[in-house]
This record gives C-alpha cells, sequence and structure tokens, in this order.
C-alpha cells in the first residue's frame, strides 16, 4: 500500500491523503486511523479522521480521506491507512500533518526516519523555523508523560542499540503548549533483522 498525503504543512486547512493498493490487493478492505494522540484532551481534541471513500473513476482508484479541521486543530497529528484481507496479513501506512506555523520542524525535512534494528547513535533531530530558544523544549514518544532526560535539546537521542520498541510517533514542544498543535512529528520506523533461507 502507497500513502499520498497533500499538505504535511497546512494541517490548519481541509485536507486529504490518499491510499493506494497494488493490484493483487484491491479486494482489501481498507479503514482510516489516527495513529496517536498528539494533544492532551482525548478524544475530543484527538478525533478520529473519516471513513476512507473508494475512487473507483480516477485513472488510479484509490482510497481518499477528506480531512475536516473544523478551525480546532483537528487535521493535525499523525494519520493513516489499514488494509485488510481475509487470510492476509494487516496492513498499516501512517502519515504526518503539522501547522504552517509549526514552531518545530525536522531538521531533514522528512516526516519519517527509517533505521535498522542493533543501529546505534540514532537521533531525531528538529529545527525551529521561528528562532525560539531550546530552554523550553520538551519531548514525548506515543503520547507519553514528558521524558525529561531530553529536555532542552532539539536533537533526541536514543540511547544504545534501537530495538523495535523504539519506533512509534516522536514530539518535540515547547513546554506547556503542546495543546496549540505547533509541536515537530517525527515517525521512527525501525526494520527488524531478516533472515534468508536458501534451498
Amino acid at each position: 500500500m502507497t500513502l499520498l498525503c497533500i499538505n504535511h504543512f497546512q494541517s490548519e486547512a481541509n485536507g486529504q491523503y490518499q491510499c493506494y493498493l497494488s493490484d493483487p490487493d484491491k479486494a482489501s478492505s481498507v479503514t482510516s486511523f489516527r495513529t496517536v494522540d498528539t494533544r492532551s484532551g482525548g478524544d475530543s481534541n484527538n478525533p478520529d479522521p473519516p471513513a476512507t471513500e473508494y475512487q473507483s473513476s480516477n485513472k488510479f482508484p484509490h482510497h481518499k480521506v477528506t480531512l475536516d479541521d473544523n478551525g480546532n486543530d483537528e487535521g493535525f497529528g499523525v494519520f493513516g491507512c489499514e488494509a485488510t484481507r481475509n487470510g492476509k496479513r494487516k496492513t498499516r501506512i501512517s502519515t504526518t500533518r503539522m501547522r504552517s506555523d509549526a514552531d518545530f520542524a525536522p531538521a531533514n525535512e522528512l516526516f519519517t526516519q527509517t533505521v535498522n534494528i542493533e543501529d546505534e547513535d540514532v537521533s531525531i533531530t528538529m529545527y525551529s523555523p521561528t528562532g525560539r530558544d531550546t530552554n523550553g523544549i520538551r519531548w514525548r514518544k506515543d503520547n507519553s508523560s514528558v521524558i525529561s532526560s531530553q529536555s532542552g535539546s532539539a536533537a533526541y537521542v536514543i540511547p544504545g542499540p534501537i530495538q523495535l520498541s523504539d519506533a512509534g510517533t516522536y514530539e518535540c514542544q515547547y513546554n506547556g503548549e503542546r495543546d496549540m498543535a505547533k509541536q515537530g512529528l517525527n515517525l521512527l520506523l525501525v526494520r527488524g533483522n531478516l533472515h534468508f533461507c536458501l534451498i
């Protein structure tokens, strides 16, 4: 499955993302979801996206999700599609939408970072387009409480070799400003070991 997001850096405006299935998987059922809460307040501040709409008349049929911000930053966060087919494993893929006036953005200008299990010296680095200092920076992972060991730094350093449990959504925000939806978001993907058998 391939996901295409329109307007990554305009979550305050209405937007959409599209999920494309490969030919063998066209019969799969596709649903939309919010990957993780990115603001406090539970479902009221982190509503699920609308259901997917199948676009069959397009040259490239796909499932479309239209996000309505409703003036409440409801289009801010990490969203995705899940494809399900009887007898097959589920496939999930996510995308990130941030505000155009975000306090932080990924320094590598990418919304995802992919590493291998056991990689070392991995960090997630943000920069501030507004130029604010780093004293008030706070980090969270997967809607956790603030990770105090990483406070005050624009780089989240993951100690030791990377494990599968390090995968997730990392947030960089100013202290006490999480609900303003101006934090930087980055998805860390961790590839596991691959084992090959030659016959």
